[in-house]
């Protein structure tokens, strides 16, 4: 009896943690697509978060015990209501579900339980590319802009194929601006995570 009380009890719990992350997650993420420097965002933000569809008990019942924070980094100073949203740019959700606890609660004399989950968004600008935007983007023909050697009125290619070949045969497959052995070298070098 007192293991499958126990299992009875885990379960519940392990259920509502899964539920609390999800809506944290998805909150978390829904917040920060809000954040634009202004306190308007802030409102917005915190009114994606209370409207997120996610749910709990089985998808029967909305989260009671959530906030959301923000902050001009990842680490800290988070703040509910900041006074200048300026470069606030992250945002944490907070979920607390207070899980009513039937066969644990004659070990350890309480009823309920809570659990906790907590999730970080934030908008990051990306500013270094490996290849370039694969799978749409070029190989470079040099490494010089602004153009990098592609042409105007040439075709080149954007996802290149698992064995490129270049010619004027049957079994070429590669566009005009690549045809050439150095830049099917520069396909294959790339390796096949790059086609």
């Amino acid at each position: 009896m007192g293991a499958v009380g126990l299992a009875v009890d885990l379960g519940r719990m392990y259920i509502v943690k899964g539920e609390a992350q999800t809506f944290a997650d998805s909150a978390a993420l829904a917040a920060v697509l809000e954040l634009d420097g202004t306190s308007a965002g802030i409102t917005r933000a915190n009114a994606a978060v209370a409207s997120n569809p996610n749910r709990n008990t089985f998808g029967t019942a909305g989260f009671t015990g959530t906030n959301a924070e923000y902050s001009q980094t990842s680490t800290g100073g988070w703040s509910t209501n900041p006074g200048n949203p300026a470069g606030f740019s992250f945002a944490r959700v907070n979920a607390t579900v207070a899980v009513p606890i039937y066969f644990m609660s004659l070990a350890v004399s309480k009823s309920q339980t809570n659990v906790v989950a907590s999730a970080v968004a934030g908008q990051v600008p990306k500013t270094t590319f490996g290849q370039g935007l694969f799978p749409f983007s070029p190989h470079a023909h040099d490494l010089v802009g602004p153009d990098f050697g592609l042409e105007t009125g040439k075709q080149y290619t954007l996802r290149w194929p698992s064995n490129p070949k270049f010619g004027n045969r049957n079994g070429a497959n590669v566009c005009q601006g690549d045809n050439s052995n150095s830049m099917v070298a520069v396909a294959t070098a790339a390796g096949g995570s790059e086609r």
